[in-house]
C-alpha cells in the first residue's frame, strides 16, 4: 500500500464526511463530529496504522445495525384496503442490515475508489445511471467535493430516457412499443463480493488497470475489502442469529462501486438483446423499451431479456453462472414487475401524461413555495395517496408512485421549513402547529410506521426548528409508543423476518433496531434545535427529554451534541441560516483557528495555496463584522454546506458602489469560490475597466453574448414586479433596535406569499422565453426585508431563469443613527455562478427624509460624500444602471450615465404616480435610454418606456392595478437602440436599415 500524506488523508475525510452527511437514513454524525474535534491527532494515528498494514486490515467497520424495511401490504385478501383504522396489533416487519463505517474505514474507502474507481468505473456500461463516481477524465479530483455524481439529475434522466425512447418508436409509425420496468430483491445483501477476485471479472479489472500500473496492487487491496465484508458477514450473523453468507454492507462507500460492477454482465446481456431499444438502470431498478418482437407474453419477455428461471416460491430468479456472479443470488421482485404495452395515439397519451406528472413534480421542486402546501386543507394531500389505491401520478408502477409521492411529499415539507424559517417565529408556530395536527393524525390512523419514518422525524424537526415544544414533545411520546425500548416493539413487531427467514427472538436484533431508531432520532433533533436559550419564552430552557437507549436525554445533554455538530458543520442547516440559532459561545469556539491542523495541511504547497484564498473570503466577513462564515479556513473547506457562489460574491463585490473596483476582483471571486468549494470554474465571471465604474459580465455570460451577436431574435425579456408594500413595511423597517441592523421588519406569511405569486409569475414568463433570450426582474424599493434576501437570491441563481435587481430594506447604523437604502442586483450565470451587488442610494426622498426624522429614534442619510461615477454594467440584459425612486430628479446623477447605459431601472416607492409621467421621459430623452420602473404594488403603476419617435410607441408596457402582488412584461427592443446608437452619426446607415428607424434623435451631448 503506497504511503499517503496527511494532506491525502484530509482531503479523502472530506469527500467521505460529505458522503456521509447526505446518506439517505444514515447515522453517524455526532460520532463524526466528534472525530473531527480532534482531527490532527487522529490523521497521525491513521496514517501510522496504514503505513504498518494492507488497506483495510485492522480498520474497524464500526456499527451495523437493523433498519426497518417494510411492513405486510395493508391490503386484505380479499382486495379490501382499510383507510382510517389503525392496526388491531403487532405486524410482522421485514428488516435490512446497514452499516456506520467508523471514520477511518470511510476514508480508507475513499482512498480505495481514488486509485482503482476511475479504471473500475470503465467496465460500467453508460446505461448505469445510479451511484456512478464524479470522474473528471481518468481520475477523481480529490478537491472536489462530491466522490459520486449528484443523484437527482442521474433519477430525473434515468426516469425522462425510457419515456423519450418509446414516445420516438411511437412516433415514427411503429405499432407497439414494450416497457419493462422492475427491480432486484435485496440487492446488497444478495451480491457475493468474491467475484471481485474470481474469473472473467478479475480479467476485465487486470486490462483497465494495467493501464494505469495497479492491477496487482488492485487483488491485494480487493482481498482486504473483501476481508472487511467478510468480517461485516460474521458480525451481521451474530446479532441475527442467522447464516449469512452474501451481502455487502448498506452504507459503505465502496459498496456503491461493488453493486454496480456486480451488474455489468447483465447490462450487457440486455443489450445484446436486439428488440431492445433504449436501456436504463440507476443501482437495482431499471426500465427497458423494446419493440413488439421481443413477446407477446410476461415469460416470453422476461426470458429474451434476462437468463431468468422461476424459482422455487415461483420468483424470477437470474441465472448466476450466466452472469459470472456465483455465489451471488440476484432475484427480481415479482410485485414491481410491470410490463406495459403501448400502440398509436393511446399511447402517445400515456407517455405524455407519464412526463406530465413527473414534469409537475420537478416543477414544484423549483417552486420558491409549493403555495398550495400551505393552504388550510392541504396537509391531508401530503401524505402517499397510495394508501387509499388512488393517485393523481399515472407512472409505470405501484414503486414509481411511491417514490415520486415522497418526492412531491419532500417538496411540500421543504415549504413548511422555507416559509416558518422566514417568518415571524410566533407565526411561524402557528402555521407548523395547524399542519402537524392534521399530519400526525393521518400518520396515526392506517399508516405504516416504517413507510412513514422518514416523514416523521422531518415533522419533528419542524416543531423543534419552530420552538413549538409542545408539538415536539407530542412526536416523541407518539413515537417511544411504538419503539422507546425492546418490550414497546414488540406491542409494535410480531416478529422480525430477515431475507424471508425469521430472526429467532433471542437475538439482538430488536435491541439494534430500538438503537437505529434513537440514534436517528436523536441526531434529527441535535441537527436543527436553538442552543440560544433566549430565543425560548421567557429564556427558559425547554423541558424536552429525548429518550436514547436506556437514558432520557435532556436539554444540556442535547445542547452540548448539537453545538458538537455545529462545529463540524454537521447541522441541518448551513452556518450562515444556522447562526442565529446557536448560543454566542458556541460561534466563538467556531470562530477560532485550528493551528496544529493547519500546520499539518500547509505542508502541501496546493492546500497551502487553498487555504490563503480561503482566509481572503474569511477576512473580508471579518471586515463587515458579519460572523456566519468566520472560522478556520481548513473547516470551512471540510464543510459539506459551504458558502455558495452568492455567498462569496455578495460579500467580495459589496462595495462595487462605494469604492473602484480592483482590476482583479473577478479573478479573485473565482479563486475564492473554487478554494472553498471544491470546484473548477475556469473563466472569471466579470471584468472591471481601470476606473472600476464598468463592469463587463463574462464568463458563463461570454458565451451568452456570442450567441447574441449571432442571433438578430435575441432580446430581453423585462418583467416588472408589481410587489404589494404596506406603509406598515416601511414603518416596521424603519424602526431602530438597539445593535441590530434590519429594523424590524414585517415578516408575515401573506407579505412571503405575495413574494412567492411575483417570482412564480415571473419564473412562468422568463419560462416562454426561448434561447437565446433571457428576462430579468425589477422588484420595488424597499419591497424585499433583507432577511429574506439570501434565500431568493438562492433560488433565482438556482433556477437561473433570469436575473434580479430589487429594492431592499433599510440597513441600519445604529451608532450613528444612519439608514442605508440599497438595490440589490443579482446576475446569475453559467453553473450555479452568479454576480451580486448593491447599488446605493445617496440621498433621501424628501418626503422620505421628513418620515425618517419623525421617528421615535430620528434617523437620516449618511451625509453625502464624494461618491464615485454609478456603477454600469455591460451584460446580457443589456448596459444597465440603477437610480433608486427620487434619483431620478437628480440631474448630476443622472448626467453620469449619459452614454454609458442604455437601460435604466428603477425600483421606486412612489406615492405620486402622475408626476412620474413626465420625469419618466425626461430623463428617457436625456439618457437616450430605456427607464423601466416597478414601483410598490400598494400605489402601482409600473412601466418601461423607451424614447421611441412615435409617441404612442414609448410606453413598452405598463401596469396599473393596485394592492395586487402581479407582474407586467414586454421583450425589449434593445438591439435596435444599441445599433441606433452605433450608427447615429452616419444618418445614411439609420435611413437605410430599417431595423433601426424609429427612435428619436440623440441629445446634443451624447458623448
Amino acid at each position: 500500500m503506497k504511503k499517503y500524506t496527511i494532506s491525502d488523508l484530509f482531503l479523502a475525510y472530506r469527500q467521505a464526511k460529505i458522503a456521509q452527511y447526505y446518506e439517505k437514513r444514515g447515522v453517524g454524525l455526532i460520532r463524526l463530529a466528534k472525530f473531527e474535534k480532534d482531527l490532527a491527532t487522529n490523521l497521525i494515528a491513521l496514517q501510522r496504522k496504514l503505513a504498518k498494514q494492507n488497506w483495510f486490515d485492522g480498520v474497524n467497520l464500526d456499527d451495523i445495525w437493523v433498519t426497518p424495511k417494510s411492513l405486510p401490504d395493508p391490503t386484505h385478501e380479499l382486495g379490501i384496503r382499510e383507510i382510517g383504522s389503525s392496526s388491531a396489533g403487532p405486524e410482522p416487519l421485514d428488516v435490512q442490515l446497514r452499516v456506520t463505517p467508523s471514520p477511518e474505514y470511510l476514508i480508507v474507502e475513499v482512498l480505495f475508489l481514488w486509485e482503482f474507481g476511475p479504471a473500475l468505473e470503465k467496465l460500467i456500461s453508460s446505461d448505469s445511471l445510479g451511484y456512478r463516481l464524479d470522474t473528471r477524465g481518468t481520475a477523481v479530483d480529490k478537491s472536489r467535493r462530491w466522490l459520486f455524481e449528484y443523484w437527482p439529475t442521474k433519477y430525473q434522466q434515468y426516469r425522462e430516457d425510457g419515456v423519450a425512447a418509446a414516445r420516438r418508436h411511437l412516433e415514427d409509425g411503429e405499432n407497439t412499443a414494450v416497457i419493462v420496468t422492475a427491480d432486484l430483491a435485496r440487492f446488497y445483501d444478495s451480491i457475493d463480493p468474491r467475484f471481485l477476485l474470481e474469473g472473467q471479472f478479475l480479467e476485465e479489472a487486470f486490462a483497465v488497470l494495467s493501464i494505469t500500473g495497479r492491477a496487482h496492487e488492485f487483488k491485494s487491496a480487493a482481498r482486504s475489502l473483501i476481508s472487511a465484508i467478510g468480517r461485516y458477514q460474521t458480525r451481521a450473523a451474530k446479532i441475527l442469529q442467522l447464516p449469512i453468507e452474501t451481502g455487502i454492507p448498506i452504507g459503505g462507500l465502496t459498496s456503491r462501486l461493488i453493486a454496480n460492477l456486480a451488474l455489468t454482465s447483465l447490462d450487457a446481456r440486455i443489450r445484446r438483446c436486439p428488440q431492445v431499444l433504449s436501456f436504463r438502470r440507476y443501482v437495482d431498478d431499471f426500465i427497458v423499451v423494446a419493440d413488439d418482437g421481443i413477446g407477446s407474453s410476461e415469460d416470453e419477455i422476461l426470458e429474451k431479456l434476462l437468463p431468468i428461471s422461476r424459482g422455487e416460491d415461483d420468483s424470477w430468479v437470474i441465472d448466476s453462472k450466466a452472469v459470472e456472479r456465483i455465489g451471488s443470488r440476484l432475484v427480481l421482485q415479482d410485485k414491481k414487475t410491470r410490463i406495459l404495452k403501448l400502440s398509436g395515439e393511446q399511447g402517445l397519451d400515456f407517455l405524455s401524461a407519464v412526463g406530465r406528472d413527473f414534469a409537475k413534480l420537478v416543477s414544484g421542486r423549483r417552486a420558491f413555495l409549493d403555495v398550495d402546501a400551505l393552504s388550510t386543507e392541504a396537509a391531508a394531500n401530503l401524505i402517499r395517496a397510495s394508501r387509499d389505491g388512488q393517485s393523481s401520478l399515472r407512472v409505470f408502477r405501484d414503486a414509481d408512485r411511491a417514490k415520486l409521492e415522497r418526492f412531491a411529499l419532500s417538496t411540500s415539507i421543504a415549504t413548511f421549513e422555507r416559509a416558518s424559517s422566514m417568518i415571524d417565529p410566533d407565526e411561524g408556530r402557528s402555521l407548523i402547529r395547524r399542519h402537524l395536527e392534521q399530519l400526525v393524525r393521518i400518520l396515526d390512523h392506517g399508516g405504516n410506521w416504517v413507510t412513514d419514518f422518514d416523514v416523521a422525524l422531518r415533522l419533528l424537526q419542524l416543531a423543534v426548528k419552530v420552538g413549538d415544544m409542545s408539538a415536539a414533545e407530542d412526536a416523541l411520546t407518539r413515537m417511544d409508543a411504538k419503539w422507546r425500548d425492546t418490550t414497546a416493539l414488540r406491542g409494535t413487531v410480531a416478529k422480525m423476518l430477515y431475507m424471508g427467514h425469521e430472526i429467532p427472538p433471542t437475538a439482538r436484533a430488536s435491541e439494534s433496531l430500538c438503537s437505529y431508531l434513537h440514534e436517528r432520532r436523536l441526531e434529527a433533533v441535535c441537527a436543527c434545535i436553538r442552543t440560544r436559550i433566549d430565543l425560548y419564552p421567557e429564556g427558559i430552557a425547554p423541558k424536552l427529554k429525548v429518550t436514547y437507549k436506556r437514558r432520557r436525554l435532556g436539554w444540556v445533554a442535547l445542547k452540548r451534541r448539537a453545538e458538537c455538530l455545529a462545529m463540524a458543520d454537521l447541522r441541518s442547516l448551513d452556518r450562515e441560516a444556522d447562526l442565529l440559532n446557536l448560543s454566542s459561545s458556541a460561534v466563538a469556539e467556531r470562530a477560532k483557528a485550528v493551528p496544529d491542523l493547519q500546520g499539518l495541511l500547509r505542508r502541501d504547497s496546493s492546500l497551502a495555496a487553498r487555504l490563503d484564498r480561503i482566509e481572503t473570503f474569511v477576512r473580508r466577513c471579518s471586515e463587515f463584522g458579519d460572523k456566519s462564515w468566520v472560522g478556520d479556513a481548513a473547516r470551512l473547506f471540510a464543510s459539506p454546506r459551504p458558502p455558495s457562489y452568492f455567498d462569496v460574491a455578495r460579500r467580495l463585490l459589496y462595495r462595487a458602489e462605494s469604492e473602484e473596483l480592483p482590476e482583479e476582483i473577478f479573478a479573485e471571486l473565482l479563486a475564492v469560490v473554487n478554494a472553498v468549494r471544491g470546484t473548477n470554474y475556469q473563466d472569471a465571471i466579470g471584468e472591471s475597466n481601470k476606473d472600476g465604474r464598468e463592469v463587463r459580465l463574462l464568463g458563463g455570460w461570454q458565451q451568452q453574448l456570442g450567441l447574441l451577436e449571432q442571433n438578430s431574435d435575441s432580446s430581453v425579456r423585462l418583467i416588472l414586479g408589481n410587489l404589494v408594500a404596506a406603509e406598515a413595511y416601511w414603518d416596521g423597517a424603519a424602526t431602530a433596535v438597539a445593535g441590530g441592523e434590519h429594523g424590524q421588519p414585517v415578516l408575515s406569511l401573506q407579505r412571503l406569499l405575495d413574494v412567492e405569486k411575483v417570482l412564480r409569475k415571473a419564473y412562468g414568463a422568463a419560462s416562454r422565453v426561448q434561447w437565446p433570450s433571457r428576462a430579468l426582474l425589477v422588484l420595488p424599493e424597499l419591497s424585499l426585508p433583507r432577511a429574506w434576501l439570501r434565500p431568493i437570491a438562492t433560488h433565482v441563481v438556482s433556477n437561473g431563469k433570469f436575473a434580479l435587481v430589487t429594492g431592499l430594506e433599510y440597513r441600519h447604523e445604529t451608532a450613528k443613527s444612519h439608514v442605508i437604502n440599497q438595490a440589490f442586483g443579482v446576475f446569475p450565470g453559467l453553473y450555479g455562478s452568479v454576480a451580486a451587488w448593491p447599488w446605493t442610494k445617496r440621498r433621501p426622498a424628501r418626503e422620505e427624509a421628513a418620515h425618517l426624522a419623525k421617528k421615535t429614534s430620528p434617523l437620516k442619510f449618511p451625509s453625502p460624500k464624494s461618491w464615485p461615477d454609478r456603477v454600469v454594467v455591460d451584460s446580457p440584459w443589456g448596459r444597465l444602471s440603477v437610480l433608486i425612486c427620487s434619483e431620478l430628479i437628480e440631474t448630476r446623477l443622472v448626467s453620469e450615465l449619459l452614454g454609458r447605459a442604455n437601460l435604466v431601472l428603477c425600483p421606486a416607492w412612489n406615492r405620486d404616480t402622475a408626476s412620474y409621467d413626465h420625469l419618466i421621459q425626461t430623463v428617457g430623452f436625456q439618457l437616450h435610454a430605456i427607464i423601466a420602473v416597478a414601483n410598490n404594488g400598494h400605489y402601482s403603476d409600473c412601466r418601461a418606456w423607451a424614447p421611441r419617435f412615435k409617441r404612442w410607441e414609448r410606453d413598452l408596457c405598463r401596469q396599473i392595478e393596485r394592492d395586487v402582488s402581479d407582474v407586467v412584461f414586454v421583450d425589449l427592443p434593445l438591439e435596435s437602440l444599441v445599433k441606433f446608437h452605433a450608427s447615429a452619426d452616419r444618418a445614411t446607415t439609420v435611413l437605410q436599415d430599417s431595423s433601426i428607424t424609429g427612435w428619436r434623435p440623440l441629445p446634443p451631448d451624447w458623448p
